[in-house]
């Protein structure tokens, strides 16, 4: 597969992940968003906290995609947030150049 490279160290880490993060683009899709929570019940099949959020505004025909009330529009981590624990990482040129990755962290 051409992309076995990079899929491999992927599918490594949500194998050993207790929690997952699945950050969509800021202007979304009914593809992103199904192939997202597809993801998230894939994963908590495995027992993994997931939470999927994306700053889109979900729309009507959305809502006929299950587990879209549980998509969010931001982060939230246990105690202060700050720019000093927030990082933004984004991928360009891997799947779509609109796509980024908000890891936050409690030091």
């Amino acid at each position: 597969m051409k992309y076995n490279a990079l899929v491999e160290p992927l599918k490594n880490q949500l194998l050993s992940a207790q929690s997952v993060l699945i950050a969509l683009p800021a202007v979304t899709n009914v593809d992103k968003l199904a192939s997202a929570l597809a993801l998230k019940l894939s994963l908590e099949k495995d027992r993994k906290k997931v939470e999927v959020v994306s700053e889109d505004t979900l729309r009507v025909s959305h809502t006929n995609l299950f587990g879209i009330g549980e998509v969010k529009n931001q982060v939230v981590g246990g105690g202060t947030a700050s720019s000093a624990n927030t990082f933004v990482l984004t991928l360009e040129d891997v799947v779509d150049d609109s796509i980024s990755l908000i890891v936050a962290y409690e030091p």
